[in-house]
């Protein structure tokens, strides 16, 4: 029985081990997405002001915080305003 529950108990923390590394995985992939967004966004805001990259994170950073929103979606409306879409 022993064997069995030491077997048991390995299986679930590997399983336990597996689910973290994908969560972990897709936050990842989430922040290389929302990261790029944000690069874009400061682009156009530098392109359009003749601001610095600085300042362009600077102005999204400010809207996110008085808007509640977070930087990502400020910059992914940003972009599709835009675009029209993304």
């Amino acid at each position: 029985m022993t064997l069995l529950t030491a077997a048991a108990a390995t299986a679930i923390s590997n399983g336990w081990r597996w689910q973290n590394a994908r969560d972990h995985i897709e936050q990842m992939k989430l922040a290389l997405t929302s990261r790029a967004e944000i690069d874009q966004a400061k682009g156009v805001l530098m392109a359009l002001h003749g601001i610095d990259s600085d300042e362009a994170f600077r102005r999204l950073a400010h809207i996110s915080r008085h808007t509640n929103t977070k930087l990502h979606d400020v910059a992914r409306d940003l972009l599709r305003s835009c675009t029209g879409n993304l």
